[in-house]
């Protein structure tokens, strides 16, 4: 089985590592509560793409955007190809911090023991691994 990062284009990578930056580099600008609630979605030309989870906080980005893209233009002008001067403020709906939990389905405690005994059957040492991991969390539930 082949790792993940071999799976993804090593410039996907590098373009995700990048605006993780940018993103740090304008949170430091915001306050606390706005900044969580602000990420760099890229750029397009001499557009600041950013991202928002609610419409709330668009408009306070909007009163900051001189200001952040004075800072990101000084911190990466080298970086990037042309002087930004615009924001694009893009909502996505939804919340990233208060995530619902996951209801996941329970294993029983039969098909725990049979997953066991299917896993050591199983020559191939990840394989057997999860399975038997798999298995552990049947064995847990009741």
């Amino acid at each position: 089985m082949k790792p993940v990062k071999t799976l993804i284009k090593p410039e996907l990578i590098h373009k995700a590592r990048f605006h993780h930056q940018l993103t740090i580099s304008a949170r430091s600008r915001l306050p606390a509560p706005l900044a969580a609630h602000f990420w760099v979605g890229g750029y397009s030309g001499r557009t600041l793409i950013v991202v928002t989870d609610s419409s709330h906080w668009a408009t306070p980005i909007r009163y900051q955007q001189h200001e952040l893209l004075k800072q990101i233009n000084e911190e990466f002008g080298a970086q990037l190809k042309e002087t930004l001067i615009r924001l694009k403020i893009k909502v996505v709906s939804g919340t990233y911090g208060d995530k619902k939990p996951i209801n996941r389905p329970v294993l029983s405690h039969s098909n725990a023991r049979q997953l066991a005994s299917l896993a050591s059957t199983i020559a191939d040492p990840e394989l057997k691994s999860a399975l038997q991991s798999l298995a552990k969390r049947g064995q847990t539930k009741k």
